[in-house]
């Protein structure tokens, strides 16, 4: 409807001011969750911007999204490295690794149907999904160290040593087919190293019981 319309400059702002008071005004607003910081948010901020400017904004956003991605990370830090596995589904800890179940796993003590359906999750009926989450017992929040940090050879030859033990862990299982993988850097939503493991299971041969 504006288009090719000239409109005078005082008009746009007097509209942003509108707008802007609009969304405040809407009581859905607040209702929303919390998404976390994406790039493409951090780009459109930072547009119209000087380059000082959007160095600035691009490094509080990023710092940001590594905040919340720690704070996530603190619980698998709770359940590996203090052994506290409260509400928690654990198969395995050794010496190097820690296994339980993934909230979206049937099994999970606060599974919900809803929560469960997961798109990355195998076909079929949800009571042979089997979703395990393997993690290194010595903390590190993703493939390098930090978020922040270089991806060096030695990172890798620990994460492929949790993935072997990921794989290990689902064949004595019987999980066929299982999906093994860890999530990109960029991906990572939990601020702590974490192996998917993704498969279906006979629902007749039942988990082994929480380690308590």
């Amino acid at each position: 409807m504006l288009a090719g319309m000239n409109i005078h400059p005082k008009w746009i702002v007097l509209l942003s001011i509108l707008a802007a008071r609009t969304a405040l005004a809407d009581p859905s607003a607040t209702e929303k969750p919390k998404q976390p910081v994406r790039a493409d948010s951090a780009a459109t901020a930072a547009a119209g911007r000087t380059p000082t400017e959007r160095k600035a904004l691009m490094r509080q956003f990023r710092e940001e999204r590594e905040k919340e991605v720690r704070e996530r990370g603190e619980i698998f830090a709770r359940i590996a490295t203090k052994h506290d596995y409260s509400g928690e589904y654990v198969l395995v800890h050794d010496q190097e690794v820690t296994a339980f179940l993934d909230i979206k796993d049937p099994r999970h003590p606060r599974y919900s149907a809803k929560q469960g359906n997961d798109d990355e999750g195998p076909p079929g009926s949800s009571k042979r999904r089997s979703h395990i989450l393997v993690v290194p017992n010595q903390p590190r929040e993703t493939i390098g160290k930090t978020l922040a940090s270089d991806i060096t050879a030695e990172d890798l030859e620990l994460t492929q040593k949790v993935m072997r033990a990921a794989a290990a862990l689902a064949t004595r299982l019987g999980i066929k087919d299982p999906k093994i993988y860890v999530k990109s850097p960029a991906r990572v939503g939990v601020g702590y190293l974490h192996v998917h493991v993704l498969g279906e299971r006979d629902p007749n041969v039942p988990y082994p019981p929480s380690l308590k």
